[in-house]
């Protein structure tokens, strides 16, 4: 054998090996996982905003704002989030008027609108991210303006 020459027994398993190879190479590097949500910022008045404070032992980060968008209709915006992955987990907002209902969180993290109709005018002091499974807020921001 001459030097700088390698002998290389090419099997059926190789030459596939090979080929796909090949194909992962033409189409690119792999790049997984997947991008958060985005939401674009309402069209409407910012009426308050607060840090996230994480709650239940959790660690979480981001901001929560409120915004006017029309009359009786507001946007709970999540600003850059980063929450506990468990599914289910709800957001409740509360304002001088009660409660609202919960709404289904989508994704654990990113930039996400939530439209809620309110009616009267609300002063709004507190949004948590709850986990009903857990009984618990894992976060919350609270509102003072």
């Amino acid at each position: 054998m001459r030097p700088g020459i390698i002998r290389y027994k090419y099997s059926k398993l190789n030459r596939y090996s090979v080929i796909v190879g090949l194909i992962l190479t033409a189409c690119g590097p792999f790049k997984g996982g997947y991008n958060p949500p985005n939401d674009p910022i309402p069209n409407g008045t910012q009426i308050t905003s607060a840090t996230l404070t994480a709650g239940g032992g959790k660690t979480v980060s981001g901001t929560v704002e409120i915004y006017r968008v029309d009359v009786g209709t507001y946007v709970i915006r999540l600003d850059n989030v980063i929450l506990p992955t468990e599914s289910n987990l709800e957001i409740i907002g509360t304002n001088n008027l009660g409660t609202l209902s919960p709404i289904n969180l989508r994704f654990s993290t990113g930039t996400q609108n939530y439209n809620v109709q309110v009616s009267g005018t609300p002063h709004w002091t507190q949004v948590a991210i709850y986990s009903p499974s857990a009984q618990q807020n894992y976060a919350f921001a609270n509102f003072s303006y």
